[in-house]
């Protein structure tokens, strides 16, 4: 069971967006900006008070992954939180999250990121010689020269594990930079130790991390030994000035947190600890790098489009360069790319074989895109009246709970809170569509799943394969339904789903 993706039954988190980390629900004058589409913005914006718009995210909580799992998972929009394993609903949300992700090769060495290049190695070497050995536009160079000649300034990758050194360069930081004083070891081992790989990946072996921490000494084409969850130490004289906390995957790093002393704020540490990333890519013959997630309209988050990028269309599972579509997504806009003849009759087919394999979006073939989100998701969008008919089916038809949404289920009114949809909504960009998942049913083709997902109900302590997907309860079948939307009907082969019978 090693290979296994248990998970607990996927569930949907919604609050207030004055809860949002990234907006507070506040937009200002751009109170447009709130909506995923101008359809939708023309006709609540100036009925905010009758509507509640919120910080949505849909996921599970995860008790084991592999990491080549994540790394897919990655390609299809998810981050993770400590164990909890999510991405954002971009229709209902505040704030449209887009995945990104760049290389060393599309960044633009621009004169801000060369002088914090140059002071960060004039700070750590003494001997100016060895800066000026290296060509100014060579990032990597100059990192890779500064460090290896440093005698005040070095790096330790280590587990991802509790000591009372990081969390109390952490307190530090959560209270000077972002006034948060709320925090004890608890929340920090949950937020930055807790994860859901095996012990292999957590702890490594001596060889992956000697080499990991020799990774300035790396040949071009030798293979990096470690994969999983990592953080790095930065140390100043031997004092801990900053962490990074990442995932080290198959295809690339994935940033989750950094943390530095606000006493080096002239060391511009956030701007370094990216460009020492990209360095690290390079140099371990990586390929990506996962900034998280990149939000157009937010100061906070849109700086990543200054490393060069490109961005994730969760409908297509494919990645556009950022430059394609800026356009489209200004004022916190949702999109779909399409063609000038794209005409979608309902939402876009999930094509599992080829959703989390990273691949691109070709835009060189002369071919005008278009974002075709409106014509999917608008207020007269082909989504809805698709999803409905298709849940009627999946409930007269095979007794699975699904019900009729009408499009006050979007942005619900407040006095009808209590009609809102409980669980995942019909209609989820980036998910698999009702009507495929239907078809799936209708097909038989999830009898491939039988003998390859397992179901474990917590109260009786038993763990089953899946025999007669038509012969399960009608909450069983909804589970497993909600399992294949969120993650997709190629993960499911090795999914075991945590649930309580009477939840």
């Amino acid at each position: 069971m090693s290979d296994r993706f248990v998970i607990w039954a996927p569930m949907v988190h919604s609050e207030s967006a004055s809860k949002c980390g990234y907006c507070h629900g506040d937009k200002g004058e751009n109170r447009d900006q709130l909506f995923a589409l101008d359809s939708w913005a023309q006709r609540y914006v100036d009925k905010l008070d009758t509507i509640d718009i919120e910080n949505c995210t849909i996921g599970s909580f995860v008790e084991r992954m592999d990491v080549i799992t994540y790394d897919r998972l990655c390609n299809m929009g998810f981050r993770r939180s400590g164990k909890f394993l999510y991405k954002v609903d971009p229709l209902r949300n505040c704030c449209r999250l887009f995945t990104i992700r760049t290389t060393p090769q599309e960044l633009d060495m621009t004169k801000e990121l060369k002088k914090c290049v140059n002071r960060f190695a004039k700070r750590i070497i003494d001997d100016d010689s060895c800066i000026s050995t290296v060509a100014s536009c060579d990032f990597v160079g100059k990192i890779v020269n500064a460090e290896l000649n440093s005698k005040t300034f070095h790096t330790r990758f280590e587990p991802a594990l509790y000591s009372d050194e990081k969390y109390q360069l952490f307190v530090k930081y959560q209270e000077n930079v972002h006034q948060d004083f709320k925090n004890s070891p608890k929340s920090f081992k949950r937020f930055l130790c807790d994860t859901p790989f095996g012990s292999e990946s957590v702890l490594g072996t001596q060889e992956s991390w000697d080499q990991l921490n020799n990774w300035q000494r790396m040949k071009p084409g030798e293979k990096l030994k470690h994969v999983g969850p990592v953080h790095e130490c930065y140390y100043y004289d031997d004092k801990l000035i900053a962490i990074t906390v990442s995932d080290i995957l198959p295809s690339g790093i994935s940033s989750v947190y950094f943390i530095w002393d606000p006493d080096y704020s002239k060391w511009a540490l956030g701007k370094l600890s990216a460009l020492r990333d990209l360095a690290i890519i390079k140099k371990a013959n990586l390929q990506y790098y996962y900034l998280g997630y990149y939000i157009q309209d937010c100061p906070k988050m849109n700086y990543k489009a200054g490393y060069g990028a490109e961005v994730l269309d969760v409908c297509h599972g494919k990645y556009i360069p950022l430059k394609t579509i800026e356009n489209m997504i200004s004022r916190g806009r949702l999109f779909i790319l399409g063609d000038e003849e794209t005409k979608p009759s309902k939402e876009l087919k999930i094509i599992d074989c080829n959703i989390g394999k990273g691949s691109s979006f070709s835009t060189e073939s002369g071919t005008k895109y278009t974002n075709i989100a409106e014509e999917i998701y608008g207020v007269e969008g082909c989504a809805f009246e698709s999803a409905n008919q298709s849940s009627l089916e999946l409930k007269e038809l095979y007794g699975i709970p699904f019900g009729e949404e009408d499009s006050d289920t979007i942005y619900h009114l407040k006095e009808q809170r209590d009609h809102a949809p409980s669980g995942i909504p019909n209609v989820v960009p980036g998910l698999l569509p009702l009507w495929e998942l239907l078809d799936i049913i209708e097909t038989g083709k999830i009898t491939d799943l039988e003998g390859r997902l397992f179901l474990f109900e917590i109260e009786t302590g038993e763990i089953r394969p899946l025999t007669n997907f038509y012969c399960e309860t009608p909450q069983v079948k909804k589970r497993i339904c909600d399992t294949i939307r969120l993650f997709g009907f190629e993960t499911c082969m090795k999914v075991v789903i945590l649930y309580n019978e009477s939840m």
